[in-house]
């Protein structure tokens, strides 16, 4: 399968007493098919928002398409998930079905 170009803003958040946040901006490939290909070709971009904790990542999505956002509900998954998959666990293939729908 074609691998198709993700690029994304991720914000990380450590715990050590109090909230110390850093923001990186990174491009990944994605090969999970239908609907993320087609979802990162007819937008203008996907981030990929995230807390990592002891036992796992809270995430979620921001979804820009013509000025509009979308922003789904947060979601947590595994570190080991997450770190094959971002994209995938991060933005359950249902809402990802929806948010693609609304770009035609």
């Amino acid at each position: 399968m074609n691998k198709i170009l993700l690029s994304y803003v991720a914000m990380f958040f450590a715990f050590v007493g109090s909230i110390v946040s850093a923001s990186a901006q990174e491009q990944l490939f994605s090969n999970a098919g239908y609907p993320y290909d087609l979802l990162l070709i007819r937008t203008d971009s996907v981030e990929i928002i995230f807390i990592e904790k002891e036992n796992g990542i809270q995430c979620r999505t921001k979804i820009t398409n013509d000025e509009k956002q979308q922003l789904t509900s947060t979601v947590f998954v595994s570190k080991t998930k997450f770190n094959e998959e971002p994209l995938v666990s991060c933005l359950p293939r249902g809402h990802a079905k929806k948010a693609l729908k609304r770009t035609f």
